[in-house]
């Protein structure tokens, strides 16, 4: 297994296309890219026409998208995510808080699947793999040390499936993003 641990402060901050923002380019591939915006301000987001987004709350207690139908999608919850296509004009409103919001966008839905876990998680064999743990402390099979908010965790299983599980069973929130086109996220348990 080939694995990454970083931590989300070593990724250079870079503003947004639109000037509005900051982001963290966490991984990217030929049809897809993983970042971790900042979102201080209310303002509108960046186009990105022929790709899907997902953006999902990373951190922060709030976060309207309006210019989505049929009403604007307020996340409110750590994890809590919307999937929108890339070309919609969509606006954010922070509530008067910064925010933190991840970015998945892939020219194929088949490309990537992007989910958030509160509990043990098995990644299947032969994926590459992005977590990063949005509250507690995590621990992946087959490392020693736990990993916990603020690391990303890039990866690749090889030929067997991979457990992910909160530490000593504690509560917590985990982003994966997994890149496989024979299965989704939903169908792991």
């Amino acid at each position: 297994m080939m694995l990454t641990i970083a931590s989300v402060a070593s990724f250079p901050a870079q503003p947004w296309r639109n000037g509005r923002g900051m982001t963290r380019v966490i991984a990217t591939g030929a049809d897809w890219r993983i970042s971790l915006a900042d979102i201080q301000t209310d303002g509108p987001f960046s186009v990105f026409p022929g790709l899907t987004r997902s953006l999902l709350l990373a951190a922060g207690a709030r976060l309207t998208l309006h210019g989505l139908s049929p009403a604007p999608q307020d996340l409110r919850a750590l994890g809590q995510s919307v999937c929108f296509k890339g070309e919609m004009p969509v606006s954010a409103c922070c509530h008067g808080a910064p925010v933190q919001a991840l970015n998945l966008m892939v020219r194929s839905e088949k490309a990537a699947c992007l989910a958030c876990f509160h509990g043990p998680v098995v990644l299947p064999a032969q994926a590459r793999f992005c977590l990063l743990p949005l509250s507690g402390s995590w621990r992946i099979e087959t490392i020693q040390k736990p990993v916990s908010c603020g690391f990303v965790v890039d990866g690749a299983s090889d030929e067997r499936p991979i457990c992910v599980s909160p530490d000593h069973g504690a509560p917590g929130c985990l982003m994966a993003v997994v890149f496989i086109e024979s299965k989704s996220l939903k169908d792991m348990s």
